[in-house]
């Protein structure tokens, strides 16, 4: 069976998916399972919420309790939950792009990651990765040995158990090259959407950013972020935040990375233009060849500027500069 997708979703305590109305997370998650009555979907993942988080929130304290469908009211801790996290399994990337692009359109429910799931039982391969005109991804301890002259010479070291982006999947790979096309024009403020490992968001501090914003929506890969910036000395300049609609008011940034599925990118286009300095580029992955045209379409509307479309193995990323 081929390795299954994830995709992680913020819910509100109350959705209004279309033909069912206004309900609850549990008659949302009945919604998911009819909406997705094929069998694209392979399992839910309703998530939790800690014992410490729980007790911050006034909850009443009690026996320990498995199944929160039948929790009194009081210990009900995830549907007490101002946010919830759920994550989607689906067969495989192109179910789990539909599924994107239909979760984007309700109101309250915010899109995180979509990314493929590890093998099971089995720790992903962690070797150095070459990518040209970038330099290497090296996992922790694997900086030895390695020409400089193969790829170039920058080295992130990134923990390739954690999160999407270990520079194997040719969206990263374009993200890098794009990023060392910057030209050598000062990075200053970046900020990475989507960040999964931190992977584009290390790179540009160790490419010499000032202040690096990562924005990932999955909380359970924050850690993961901290950890391999801190591998990679960077950890004083690159900060995480969950949501990028929850960034405060700020300076604009000099440079936006964004690997993410198409249907996330036209969802935050207004978001993420406006959070662009000018002058600044702006950098969009995580596109299928066929799909470009019509992101291309909604950032240029925006920023008012055509751009420039590189492409590896049935990917495409476009650049703007403005």
């Amino acid at each position: 069976m081929p390795t299954p997708w994830l995709v992680t979703v913020a819910i509100p305590p109350t959705i209004d998916p279309p033909g069912l109305g206004p309900t609850d997370r549990d008659g949302f998650i009945e919604w998911l399972w009819m909406a997705f009555a094929d069998g694209d979907l392979l399992a839910l993942d309703e998530g939790s919420v800690d014992a410490e988080a729980a007790w911050a929130a006034g909850l009443e304290p009690g026996a320990l309790v498995i199944d929160t469908a039948a929790a009194p009211t009081g210990r009900d801790w995830v549907a007490a939950a101002g946010s919830a996290e759920i994550v989607l399994v689906f067969a495989g990337a192109e179910e789990a792009e539909r599924a994107a692009a239909l979760l984007t359109t309700l109101t309250g429910v915010r899109l995180g990651a979509v990314r493929q799931a590890p093998p099971p039982g089995q720790a992903p391969v962690q070797e150095p990765v070459a990518v040209p005109g970038f330099g290497w991804i090296v996992p922790p301890g694997g900086q030895t040995g390695l020409d400089d002259t193969a790829a170039g010479k920058a080295r992130v070291v990134i923990d390739a158990g954690t999160g999407f982006g270990t520079g194997l999947h040719p969206t990263t790979r374009l993200c890098l090259q794009a990023l060392a096309d910057h030209g050598g024009r000062p990075l200053g403020r970046v900020l990475d959407v989507g960040a999964g490992s931190g992977i584009l968001g290390i790179a540009a501090a160790c490419a010499g950013a000032a202040d690096v914003v990562a924005v990932e929506i999955d909380s359970r890969v924050h850690g993961a972020i901290a950890a391999n910036a801190a591998h990679n000395g960077v950890a004083d300049r690159v900060r995480v935040e969950r949501d990028l609609a929850d960034l405060p008011a700020g300076p604009p940034f000099d440079l936006v990375l964004a690997n993410i599925v198409a249907a996330v990118l036209v969802g935050i286009a207004d978001r993420v233009c406006a959070r662009l300095a000018r002058p600044g580029s702006l950098v969009l992955s995580g596109l299928r060849d066929e799909e470009a045209a019509p992101v291309a379409a909604e950032y240029r509307r925006r920023l008012g500027i055509d751009p420039r479309a590189t492409t590896d193995a049935g990917w495409t990323c476009l650049t703007f500069h403005r």
